[in-house]
């Protein structure tokens, strides 16, 4: 059981952390219904908006998530932080590494699907 004094750290840090990225989860699930509704005119635009919405939300925002909270878990557990400083360091790249990845992604979602041959004006 977690001791009262340690919720009344972690609920408010965990509000910090996942208060901001509000906003942007609410668009990429309208982005993921207009992705459904207009799938039969761009299906390689939708797949790819799924992707980059599954890597937000199910793997990006976790990282950032554990990155936040990592020095606040240390100090309750009462671990020196120079032994877990591996763990600190691959948070921040996987974080990084899938960041990258979904912003590829809405780049190739946006432009890709545009090589086809179009009139020159």
């Amino acid at each position: 059981m977690v001791p009262i004094s340690t919720l009344s750290v972690l609920i408010p840090t965990l509000i910090t952390v996942l208060l901001p990225h509000l906003p942007v989860n609410q668009i990429l699930m309208a982005g993921i219904v207009i992705a459904i509704v207009r799938w039969k005119h761009h299906p390689i635009v939708s797949l790819l908006f799924v992707f980059i919405f599954a890597i937000k939300v199910f793997i990006s925002l976790p990282l950032e998530i554990a990155g936040s909270l990592y020095p606040l878990l240390l100090t309750i557990l009462k671990i020196p932080a120079k032994d877990y400083a591996w763990a600190s360091i691959l948070i921040v790249l996987l974080s990084t590494l899938f960041s990258t990845l979904s912003w590829s992604l809405v780049v190739i979602s946006i432009f890709g699907w545009r090589f086809s041959k179009q009139k020159e004006v």
